[in-house]
């Protein structure tokens, strides 16, 4: 990564949302997506799920790993595969947070996209490092950030800004 960010969407939460979009993913760069004093005031973990031809892609193709990380001390790895979104594990709920992801080959028909994630969250001390994969090739346009109750998008976002950014 070169290093110099081109903002390509942008999405201010002022009132209560289940899913925020971003597209303008058009080029074979890597992309970063930036989540800052984003809260929740229904469900427990966000989602992301990626977007081709504008579409959510629903189907059980994504796999996770990752680190748990508490500052009361207890460690733990996450792994998931096969599920229907990626996502880190990181217990969002009432307490603002904050995320870097960044997307690799994403637009590239020819190449699975991978996710790297760092996420932390202020009012519990816990963090979350990882990664994963949408395990289609295909060319991703967008994806959608989706807050979970007990299902994607039921649950409500109620504050948080979310950029998305290209990377050259």
């Amino acid at each position: 990564m070169a290093g110099q960010l081109i903002q390509v969407a942008t999405s201010t939460v002022s009132s209560p949302i289940g899913t925020v979009t971003l597209t303008g993913i058009n080029s074979d760069d890597v992309y970063m997506l930036t989540m800052n004093n984003v809260i929740q005031t229904t469900g427990t973990v966000y989602v992301i799920r990626v977007q081709v031809g504008g579409a959510d892609q629903t189907g059980s193709h994504y796999n996770k790993v990752g680190k748990r990380l508490s500052a009361g001390g207890a460690f733990g790895n996450v792994g998931d595969t096969n599920i229907t979104w990626y996502y880190p594990d990181n217990n969002t709920q009432t307490n603002p947070y904050g995320a870097i992801h960044y997307i690799f080959n994403a637009n590239n028909s020819g190449e699975y996209t991978f996710f790297t994630t760092e996420a932390v969250n202020s009012n519990n001390s816990q963090g979350y490092q990882g990664g994963g994969v949408y395990k289609q090739a295909s060319q991703v346009d967008g994806i959608s950030i989706l807050a979970y109750g007990t299902a994607p998008g039921d649950g409500v976002f109620s504050s948080g800004t979310f950029t998305l950014y290209k990377v050259v």
